[in-house]
């Protein structure tokens, strides 16, 4: 099973980018074998939702990857993650830990970082990258 898994917060315009993707993909036909789910805060409950898929693309706002307004492909290790977990930890920490923490496989996983803001254009965009990775039409 693939699954695309967008992230963020309706409430917070700078991290609502991943679920305005969610909300774009929502509206078309995704490959048969692809779910699509709505992450939204996130935490450690992602870890259900990763351990058991076969492929995973993980959509969320990122800082620092590219302009503001860019979309970016990134791997697991590209997101530097902290020594321990606090407060702060979020997506890069639970990443990292994956191998230790799945029950079966880790997944085959790909981000797609939308740079805030990201306006419609950069949802389009990335979009058409996640349905790219799934096997889609863009």
């Amino acid at each position: 099973m693939t699954r695309i898994l967008c992230v963020g917060n309706r409430l917070v315009e700078a991290d609502s980018a991943g679920l305005a993707v969610h909300d774009a993909l929502a509206a078309r036909s995704l490959p048969p074998g692809v779910e699509l789910v709505d992450g939204g805060l996130g935490g450690l409950r992602l870890l259900s939702l990763l351990d058991g898929a076969g492929r995973v693309v993980l959509v969320d706002t990122v800082s620092g990857f590219t302009d503001a307004g860019g979309v970016v492909q990134l791997a697991r290790e590209q997101l530097a993650a902290p020594e321990r977990c606090d407060h702060d930890s979020g997506l890069a920490w639970l990443l990292a830990q994956l191998p230790r923490l799945c029950e079966r496989d880790v997944p085959e996983l790909s981000i797609v970082g939308l740079e805030a803001p990201a306006d419609a254009d950069t949802v389009a965009r990335a979009t058409a990258l996640c349905l790219r990775l799934v096997g889609g039409e863009a």
